[in-house]
């Protein structure tokens, strides 16, 4: 298996916007997962790969942001990067992107 479609994907609803390029995933419903472009389509099954494993990476991601959180030293007034990132991917895979 090579390397899956890179980032960022982005979900359109075809029943808001107009689309008639090539997707990734369809998630039925008039949801599709597209590609940032056409010349960057991967591998399918890496993609699918990567789809069937997302509720595991997110559940992994919010388990080490409180572990980070809890464990890490503290500094005022300093979020670290690295959790302002896993945040914001934990918000865009609930959506509120």
């Amino acid at each position: 298996m090579s390397k899956p479609t890179p980032g960022p994907w982005r979900v359109v609803n075809t029943k808001e916007e107009q689309y008639d390029g090539d997707y990734i995933a369809d998630l039925s419903n008039d949801l599709l997962i597209v590609p940032p472009s056409i010349h960057f389509l991967g591998d399918p099954l890496a993609d699918a790969a990567l789809i069937a494993a997302a509720p595991d990476l997110l559940a992994a991601l919010q388990t080490m942001v409180k572990a980070f959180l809890v464990y890490a030293p503290k500094t005022e007034g300093a979020e670290y990067n690295c959790v302002t990132e896993a945040r914001a991917a934990i918000e865009k895979a609930r959506g509120n992107v």
